[in-house]
């Protein structure tokens, strides 16, 4: 069921902005960490020397790298507005009561970039949770 919830959340964080986009960031992230660059292309030269028929989930697994750097991209460039809605009843929040109806928006970025949440937020995945 793990598997099913993370291909969902991938999908879901994924469609926030075009996959041109993405790809495009990914080559501008590794261009930067050449460490990533390099476990990229192994990982990527050693499927190819492997590739046999799979399903997606098992090339998904194959291939570690590729999935935490596309996370990685997906987590540094979701900056606009990610959550919204319209609030179903009044909110209070501390002392401030937002009314029933109000449309609210939370910058991802004011999460991904908060040195309280990550204290490391510009260092590149595994190196931030360090």
């Amino acid at each position: 069921m793990s598997e099913i919830a993370q291909f969902i959340a991938t999908i879901l964080f994924a469609s926030v902005t075009n996959t041109a986009d993405v790809f495009a960031w990914m080559l501008i992230y590794l261009e930067l960490h050449k460490e990533w660059k390099d476990r990229v292309a192994s990982e990527v030269a050693g499927f190819q020397a492997a590739m046999h028929p799979r399903t997606f989930g098992t090339i998904w697994r194959a291939m570690e790298a590729v999935e935490l750097v596309t996370n990685e991209v997906l987590w540094l460039t979701a900056s606009g507005p990610f959550i919204r809605r319209n609030i179903g009843d009044d909110l209070t929040v501390e002392d401030i009561t937002i009314p029933k109806g109000t449309f609210i928006m939370f910058p991802a970025a004011d999460l991904h970039r908060n040195p309280e949440m990550f204290p490391k937020p510009t260092l590149h995945g595994s190196l931030r949770r360090e």
